[in-house]
Parts: structure tokens; C-alpha cells; sequence
């Protein structure tokens, strides 16, 4: 009779572990995969005449990548359509796009900038995918004028009054 308090035990104890794990366990969801990505060159140097495009390998099969989508970079201001996609020779996703249009994406000049591959997997269920990683963007010295100047102090005579002796 004890063994069959302990089955009925051991039933109870099981059942209540799989609802409670059925209960707690989140929801599956459609989220965004998150891939591997390197960018070629690391540094891109303004005026460069010989660098006119950038590459993105990512780490994702080009044959799940939905191209019919939009495949897209984006920069911490706003985002472009990528020129042209390949496989490699591992049959990796590739993308290439022109420095001219990764520099109207805003680029901050002399500093690391963090640019991110994304796109679709399955456009019609929503399954996206995204890869990023950091380029130097080496710009002229001039260039760095063009950041906000800080405002003149708060003088009694103004901005535009006379100098303070």
C-alpha cells in the first residue's frame, strides 16, 4: 500500500511540475535572430578613391535570407538598402553597399560607428534577422568643425556686446 501512495505521490508531484512549467515558460515567439556579422573594411577613410564599397559577411545561410525583402543598414541615424547579396564560399549571406550611401547614413566623424546588417528570413511570418558591428570612420580634421558649437556666456551686454575689459 506504501508504493502505491508513492506512485500516486510521485504522479502528483510530475503533473504539478509540467503545468507549472507549461504556466511559467514563456510564450514562443517569432523574435529577431541575432547573427554573427563582420564588416570589411574595419576602417573607412573619407575621400578614399579606392574603397567604394563596404561588406558584411554574416553568419546566417544566404538561402534563408528572403531577398524579395528589403535587406537593410543602419547607422545609430537612419538606414539604407544594401546594393547587392551573395553566398560565400561556405554559403554564408553577403552584402555589399556604397560607401557614399553608408556615409548619408550619418557617420560620426573620427569615432567608431556601430552599423547593423537586418532583414527578413520569412517576410509573411515576420522573422527577421540582424548582425552589427563597429567601423572606424576616419574623416578630415576641417570635418570636425561641424559638431555644435558651445554657446557664449550669458554676459550683461550679450553675446554681440562689447568685450569685458
Amino acid at each position: 500500500m506504501k508504493s502505491g501512495k508513492k506512485r500516486v505521490l510521485s504522479r502528483f508531484v510530475l503533473s504539478s511540475f509540467t503545468i507549472a512549467a507549461l504556466c511559467v515558460a514563456p510564450a514562443v515567439s517569432l523574435a529577431d535572430e541575432v547573427v554573427d556579422t563582420v564588416i570589411a573594411p574595419g576602417v573607412l577613410i573619407e575621400d578614399n578613391e579606392f574603397v567604394t564599397s563596404l561588406t558584411f559577411h554574416a553568419a546566417i545561410a544566404f538561402d534563408i535570407v528572403d531577398l524579395d525583402s528589403s535587406v537593410t543598414v543602419c547607422s545609430a541615424y537612419s538606414c539604407a538598402e544594401i546594393d547587392s547579396a551573395f553566398a560565400d564560399s561556405r554559403g554564408e549571406f553577403v552584402a555589399k553597399i556604397s560607401v557614399d550611401k553608408i556615409v548619408d547614413v550619418g557617420l560620426d566623424i573620427n569615432d567608431y560607428n556601430e552599423l547593423t546588417l537586418g532583414g527578413y528570413i520569412d517576410f509573411a511570418n515576420d522573422e527577421t534577422f540582424s548582425g552589427s558591428d563597429e567601423i572606424y570612420y576616419k574623416g578630415d580634421k576641417a570635418m570636425e568643425t561641424n559638431k555644435p558649437e558651445e554657446t557664449p556666456p550669458n554676459t550683461p551686454e550679450g553675446p554681440d556686446g562689447p568685450p569685458t575689459k
